[in-house]
């Protein structure tokens, strides 16, 4: 994005021509709208014991926005939620918060989503009272951010040749679109997960988790004993090609399980996505 800028300014001729193709692109093809996606949500629960349904949460705090082409916001927030019942399986939590951010702009956009799940406590038992699954953290966080801007490439046009060399120096941005990274070098703005004190046993079987988990972190349960379950944690799925569109979605943790068909079921900690459009 700074290239560009960068070698028109170094040459005159270059913003007069550069002027004269937005002129001409102008006329040649329809107008385009940049489009910012996100949404976010605290948690989804649903558990099996023994073959009996016992406890299906969906999300209690979200934020969502569709379609925006202004800029737009929106958040939610629950004191916290006590759901179910200690004989066969229970969530308790405190603050439950999600929000959405979109910030449209003729040079730089930026959209984010983000949603925290403070002082979980989920738990279900089997027969007498035997701990099938204990999950619990003082914060599961996730954050999701795309930023860039929607270049004339996205758009349709094509810049090559004289027209390329005259305007960018021979190189024109092909990921106008990035998402957010670890915040290390290379890697974009940290929008990484946050896990705090995040304590998982399963069948009594305590599951190690490890301190600021990299992206896409499995734990191999198997390997504890701990047949037909899954654990993600810092889970990052980034889609599109970042020229035409790109989105980021993140999930803190996700917990699948069918356990000797003992407990059966899906959990989803700290849901968050955000996404730019350049082809509406």
């Amino acid at each position: 994005m700074s290239r560009d800028t960068q070698s028109r300014s170094s040459h005159p001729c270059r913003s007069v021509a550069f002027g004269v193709a937005l002129a001409l692109a102008g006329s040649a093809a329809p107008a385009f709208a940049e489009v910012g996606n996100a949404d976010a949500w605290d948690l989804q629960i649903s558990l099996s014991v023994l073959g009996i349904p016992a406890l299906n949460v969906s999300a209690q705090a979200s934020a969502q926005i569709n379609g925006a082409t202004s800029a737009a916001n929106d958040s939610n927030q629950v004191t916290g939620i006590d759901i179910g019942n200690a004989l066969l399986a229970r969530v308790t939590t405190g603050v439950l918060a999600s929000e959405a951010e979109y910030q449209p702009d003729t040079s730089i956009s930026g959209i984010a989503g983000q949603s925290q799940v403070a002082d979980l406590n989920l738990s279900a038992v089997g027969l007498a009272g035997a701990s099938l699954l204990s999950l619990k953290a003082d914060v599961i966080r996730s954050k999701s951010l795309v930023a860039g801007h929607c270049a004339p490439l996205a758009r349709g046009a094509t810049v090559s040749g004289l027209l390329d060399e005259i305007l960018f120096g021979n190189g024109f941005d092909e990921r106008n679109l990035s998402a957010g990274g670890s915040g290390a070098p290379g890697t974009g703005p940290d929008d990484s997960a946050t896990l705090g004190n995040v304590k998982l046993s399963i069948l009594g079987i305590n599951v190690p988790i490890p301190l600021n988990p990299p992206p896409n972190t499995g734990v191999d349960l198997s390997g504890l004993g701990i047949a037909g379950a899954t654990l993600l944690l810092n889970e990052q799925v980034v889609e599109g090609d970042g020229v035409s569109s790109l989105k980021k979605t993140s999930n803190g943790l996700r917990l699948t399980l069918n356990v000797l068909n003992t407990l059966v079921g899906n959990v989803v900690v700290a849901h968050s996505s955000a996404g730019i459009d350049c082809t509406q």
